[in-house]
């Protein structure tokens, strides 16, 4: 790693890391989850430095929080038998 380019990374997690930790923890409601994602988003665009490393940095945390809630909402509910369809529409319901 040139040190010129480590140096600017490392001003720019200084000066950025507090922002990108807020947006991180809007994305995931939890600090833990938030810091991680944060560590891996910055650890992208430090792949990338010098090129728009805001926009790197905002991508790697918007791309991390989608597949953190793909993989939270991904679950099966299994249903031993479908319900009964209504044999006659309800006579209770008022018309409009």
């Amino acid at each position: 790693m040139d040190d010129a380019v480590g140096a600017g990374f490392a001003a720019f997690v200084v000066d950025r890391r507090p922002a990108l930790l807020g947006t991180a923890l809007l994305l995931t409601g939890d600090r833990g989850p938030a810091e991680e994602l944060a560590q891996r988003a910055l650890g992208k665009a430090r792949r990338s430095w010098p090129r728009d490393p805001e926009t790197a940095v905002l991508q790697g945390l918007v791309a991390g929080a989608t597949g953190r809630w793909a993989r939270l909402t991904r679950t099966e509910q299994v249903i031993e038998a479908l319900p009964d369809p209504l044999a006659a529409p309800p006579t209770d319901v008022p018309d409009l």
